[in-house]
This record gives C-alpha cells, structure tokens and sequence, in this order.
C-alpha cells in the first residue's frame, strides 16, 4: 500500500482572551525596564503614571530616532509601541531588528491599524491594542504575552526531547540507509520550504510507513505544525471527501454541525494518508 503526506500552510488569527488579574499579573511590571514609545504628551504622562504606579521603570521616547538610540544604549524588558510617529513608524524598530526577542513588545495602534498590527505580530511583536484602552489592561496583556511565550518554549522543549528520543529508538545500524535517504529529503525539503510537495512512501502494511512520515515530519521545516493523520481504507468512500475538504451543515443527511476538513486542519503542518 502507499500513503502520500502533504505539508500545509496558513495564517493564524490574533484574539485576545479574558483571564483573571491575579497578585501575579498586577505585579507583572514591579522593577521591570519599559520603553513607551509615544509622542502624544498627554497620553504618554497617563501611561508613564500608570506604568510606574504598578512597579515599572519607564523610559518615554516620542519619536523613533529617539527610541533607535534607547534600545541600543538601554535593556529593556516591555516595550509599548505607538504605530505612528512624527518620523515614521514603529514597525522599523521591528524591521531593524532593534527589539531584542527576549523584549515583551506590544504595538498600540488607531483607528484602522489592524492591518499594521498584524504585520507586527508577523515581525516579532507580542500583541497589540487598539486606542483607546485603559491603562489598567496592561498587566493583563503583557502577563497573558509572557506566559504565551513560555508555554510555546516549553512546548519546543518537548518536542525536541521527543525528536532525540524517537530518533534514538529508531534508528538502529540496520537503518542506516533508510536514515541518509530521509535526510536528503529534508534537505530539499528545506530548499523548498515555501511550496513544499508532497511525499510518495511506498511499503506493505506493518512496514513503518507513519514512523517515517512522522520522522520526516518531526525534523522537516512543518515541524512546529501539527501532524494530522488518516487511515484511508478506515473511511467509507462516500464519507471521504468530507472528511478531507469539510462540510456545510445541511450538506447531507447526518451534518448536522460545519466541520473543516484535514486539509485545512493540517495548516502549517503535515497531512498523512495512510492506505491510500
């Protein structure tokens, strides 16, 4: 039997969830360095009065040759960024690459700045906020950041733990061959890794077919995606557009509910089929 995988692409989308404010989130700026990057004088004074009351050491900047110079000179461990300056945006801070990664960056943005905003997430930022805002949000937004980065290290840290174990358990000297095949597909795999195509593995059932696509998966540049597999030969026939494509509700008899199918649910990620 053989079984193909595809490697899957999209965007994620940007919310932001309510959690409640804890000891440890009203606490999340005490003796912390913040840049404010905000050229709006009065605005920048309640935000500095605010930041400070909770613990925070400020640094205000109103423009962004001002801010270049701070983030070169200083360390910072926040940062708030207006989108629009006097001299021009906040953004080539990121472009620049002047914001260190392990800086908590958020962008405050106006009236139809989404756009922007989601550029800033591409680049690097943490979250956004859309004026105006109470000030008081802040520990919030910057706690719910922070722990968002923790969890996604945390998560690397496991994965990568697994990928050691895997390839350990693996790979034996009877797989030796197998190994250098698979690592030449990752090779091109990464010289393709904006269109990658998909992969043919050819073997009887009982042969490791999933453990190769997985291993390709786990080493490939889809790695941090999520790996969706299906047993073809498992789905009735008439079920398995469906299942791969989705549904609306009402599309037949027992869609009773819209359901997305594999393909978009294996986005930025690999989709197996087995048995195809």
């Amino acid at each position: 039997m053989q079984s193909f995988f595809f490697f899957q692409r999209t965007l994620s989308s940007h919310s932001l969830r309510n959690v409640t404010l804890g000891k440890e989130t009203l606490g999340f700026f005490k003796d912390k360095e913040i840049l404010l990057l905000e050229d709006d004088s009065l605005l920048a004074r309640r935000l500095v009065s605010a930041l400070e009351r909770m613990g925070g050491e400020v640094t205000h900047c109103s423009s962004i040759e001002e801010a270049r110079h701070a983030l070169r000179d200083l360390s910072f461990e926040a940062t708030l960024l207006d989108l629009n300056l006097p001299d021009g945006e906040s953004l080539d801070l990121l472009r620049e690459k002047l914001v260190p990664e392990y800086t908590l960056t958020v962008l405050m943005t106006g009236e139809g700045g989404v756009r922007s905003a989601v550029e800033a997430l591409q680049l690097g930022a943490d979250d956004y906020l859309a004026k105006p805002f109470d000030p008081d949000e802040l520990p919030l937004v910057y706690a719910h950041a922070d722990l968002r980065r923790k969890n996604a290290r945390l998560s690397q840290h496991a994965r990568e733990s697994e990928r050691r174990k895997s390839q350990a358990i693996f790979f034996g000297s009877s797989f030796g061959d197998d190994r250098e095949k698979l690592e030449k597909i990752l090779e091109a795999d990464g010289r393709l890794s904006g269109s990658l195509p998909p992969v043919l593995i050819d073997g009887p059932t009982g042969s490791g077919k999933s453990t190769y696509a997985r291993w390709i998966h786990d080493n490939g540049p889809r790695a941090e995606g999520p790996f969706v597999e299906l047993n073809c030969s498992a789905i009735p026939e008439n079920l398995l557009e469906s299942e791969l494509f989705g549904h609306e509700k009402g599309a037949f008899t027992d869609a009773k509910n819209t359901r997305i199918g594999l393909f978009e649910a294996a986005h930025l990620g690999t989709l197996f089929l087995d048995e195809i």
